[in-house]
């Protein structure tokens, strides 16, 4: 009976001024009054938050005004405004943190940011408002942000690709598209060139091509590359006998017709197993002591040549391939050329 009594006395006799409430941090020698979207209780989990300027539409705030800070729709912390008592003008906010007791729930926890609110106690409005810096909450820590506004923050330069109509003040954090390709720059794949050109059509920009060899039967196939670059690299076995083999060279070590003839033979023959190689209208053998002669000066990927074996052996020829659209030019009578694939037609 007497508690009902108390609080009865405590609403009829209430010391708070209109739009505010009597706080249940209230105490029966001590009345504490908070605006009335700010009522919250003190934890042992607290953190400060310490601004330079606050203000509404640009004009500082009032000292009878408040501010109060939330997480989500909790009130976390509120605090009168009152720079006359803070040191140098600058005022804090203690947020608090949930400290494992029921009446905090909700309250802060380690690395959520607070949100906070202006009250402008003359017009009774409440404000929602931005911070020049977004601080994190920790336990004990102490934030120093520059400004408080209901105002918004963002890029105000109409020549940047992130401009934004509703901000009323620059952050900083305007961005440019430095290539005109329609990227910010902090969004361009491809700095200095068109994000989004695609001269093949393949599907992959051309800045982001890959090149490389496309083709799996490769020895050098690359999985990654986009674009063939035209430098595949292949191995192939030719079964040779004793005495003369037809033979052309579909693969030379060179991505150009010819290659040359001595450093062909060193790279695949020897002379244990090769005599000469004979062309159209030249040849090359080893001599007596080992050396090589003749006038067989390039082996030729158009051309066929008789190959002189001294035993039979299996030999692996590896390079770049003729192309199959190769043309051949033909002179009257008989031509010794090259079959440029290993395929059968």
């Amino acid at each position: 009976m007497i508690k009902v009594l108390f609080i009865f006395f405590s609403l009829l006799f209430s010391e708070c001024p209109d739009n505010f409430i009597e706080s249940i941090q209230s105490t029966a020698e001590n009345i504490v009054c908070l605006p009335n979207q700010f009522e919250h209780v003190i934890s042992t989990q607290q953190a400060g938050y310490f601004f330079n300027s606050i203000d509404i539409d640009g004009q500082a705030i009032e000292n009878n005004d408040w501010i109060g800070a939330f997480n989500g729709d909790i009130c976390v912390g509120a605090v009168l405004w009152d720079l006359n008592s803070c040191s140098n003008s600058v005022c804090s906010i203690v947020v608090y943190g949930f400290d494992g007791n029921t009446f905090s729930q909700g309250y802060m926890m380690p690395g959520e940011s607070p949100t906070f609110k202006i009250y402008d106690t003359s017009e009774n409005e409440y404000y929602i408002a931005n911070t020049s810096s977004n601080e994190s909450w920790f336990n004990f820590q102490v934030f120093f942000i520059n400004q408080l506004t209901n105002q918004t923050f963002g890029c105000t330069d109409q020549l940047a690709c992130n401009f934004n109509i509703e901000a009323d003040l620059n952050d900083g954090s305007c961005e440019y598209d430095s290539d005109n390709d329609g990227s910010c720059d902090s969004q361009d794949i491809c700095p200095g060139f068109n994000d989004f050109l695609d001269t093949d059509n393949d599907n992959v920009v051309d800045c982001l091509e890959i090149f490389g060899c496309t083709d799996f039967e490769a020895d050098n196939y690359n999985s990654d590359a986009t674009e063939n670059n035209n430098l595949c690299i292949y191995s192939y076995e030719v079964l040779s006998h004793i005495g003369p083999n037809l033979l052309s060279y579909y693969v030379i070590p060179t991505i150009n017709q010819t290659y040359p003839s001595l450093d062909f033979i060193n790279l695949n023959y020897t002379n244990e197993n090769l005599i000469g190689i004979i062309g159209e209208n030249s040849s090359v053998s080893f001599s007596p002591n080992g050396i090589l002669v003749g006038s067989l000066i390039d082996i030729d990927r158009q051309k066929g040549y008789w190959v002189k074996m001294i035993v039979s052996d299996a030999l692996f020829f590896s390079g770049y391939k003729t192309p199959l659209n190769t043309t051949y030019s033909l002179t009257p009578g008989a031509n010794l050329i090259s079959f440029p694939s290993d395929g059968v037609y």
